[in-house]
């Protein structure tokens, strides 16, 4: 992996695969090695600090950052250690894949502190700089050649992060989404334990009361009826039933039950739904959507989550004559034949993915 080091006693080639392994992990958002204890957090992709790190170790660097520029613009930054201001350099007069130092860098006011500054091109829109700098003694001839050794890598690494970094923002929006509407997936093992879990899952498990997912796997419901129609379910859906097993788990919240090629396996998948009430949903912002008052917004929610008008009513505290009114005034805003078009035109409604729970 890349060139040999002129003078291993000075920097021996480990420091190199080192540097490389730290680079390959910012890349991938996975660390270069097992981490003890349990996977990181999901959420826990952004590995270019530890790649500057490790840079700053091999090199003595007191500080190190990495700058992504679009048109001028610096949309993101990274910058571990000491904290030095950046230098700012030109970018516009710097030659990608030369390593310069405070002597030389184009724009460079004056060289009071030593520096070596890296550029390269991130497909076509992007450029990268990277500055390592110290306070004091100048940095040696083969701390240049480090970062001269990792221009094969950086342009195609970089390039990398960048459609992976994308990638995870759209799963994060679909994640979103997921969650919104109150679904997840789960992969249950042979013995119908849960071997995999959905975070949107394991958010809608988190939020029945009664519900538990048991430390062996086993989904444990509010119900011990519901408990056992899961297992004589899970016990059809692997026999190979061909139709999708359907189970209440508890009020509100279904799985169905179906065997499935997860990649190159056959699993048995669940998968989740629990209805999000209407009532949930910021009352203000519900009814900006809708173009109802706030008071006839309320009532349009609970009409969503089936109550009567006697039942809405009762809810409110207003009396069954003022409900009856309200609710003719919903008709007519929404253009809505009656309870049925109101239930239909909510649930069929893009606010359940604009707004948050109340």
């Amino acid at each position: 992996m890349g060139g040999i080091w002129k003078n291993p006693e000075h920097f021996p080639i480990s420091a190199e695969t080192d540097i490389l392994n730290a680079l390959i992990a910012a890349a991938t958002g996975f660390p270069d090695r097992p981490i003890m204890g349990g996977d990181p957090h999901p959420d826990d992709t952004d590995r270019w600090p530890g790649f500057l790190r490790e840079l700053s170790r091999v090199t003595g660097a007191a500080s190190a950052r990495l700058d992504l520029v679009v048109a001028g613009r610096v949309l993101r930054a990274w910058q571990v250690g000491a904290d030095l201001p950046a230098p700012a350099p030109d970018l516009a007069q710097m030659r990608y894949h030369r390593v310069y130092s405070q002597t030389d860098l184009p724009g460079r006011p004056t060289p009071d502190r030593p520096i070596r500054a890296l550029k390269w091109g991130v497909e076509t829109d992007m450029q990268a700089l990277l500055v390592i700098q110290r306070e004091d003694r100048d940095f040696r001839a083969v701390d240049g050649l480090q970062l001269a050794n990792l221009t094969p890598y950086l342009g195609q690494v970089t390039a990398s992060w960048r459609a992976l970094d994308r990638e995870r923002a759209r799963a994060a929006l679909d994640r979103r989404i997921a969650a919104d509407l109150g679904c997840g997936w789960m992969i249950l093992g042979p013995a119908g334990v849960v071997a995999e879990i959905s975070q949107t899952a394991r958010q809608v498990l988190d939020t029945v009361p009664g519900l538990r997912l048991r430390s062996g796997g086993w989904i444990e419901c509010p119900d011990p009826q519901a408990t056992q129609d899961l297992r004589r379910a899970i016990g059809k859906a692997q026999a190979g039933a061909t139709q999708p097993q359907l189970v209440t788990l508890a009020p509100d919240l279904q799985i169905a039950l179906t065997p499935a090629r997860i990649g190159t396996d056959e699993r048995l998948l669940g998968l989740l739904r629990r209805i999000r009430p209407a009532r949930s949903l910021p009352v203000g912002d519900m009814a900006a959507m809708l173009g109802l008052s706030r008071s006839e917004a309320r009532l349009a929610a609970l009409i969503c989550d089936g109550s009567s008008l006697r039942d809405a009513a009762e809810t409110l505290g207003w009396t069954l004559e003022t409900t009856r009114s309200t609710s003719k005034q919903i008709f007519a805003r929404l253009g809505a034949g009656g309870q049925g078009d109101v239930i239909r035109q909510m649930l069929g409604s893009a606010l359940w993915l604009a707004l948050p729970t109340d």
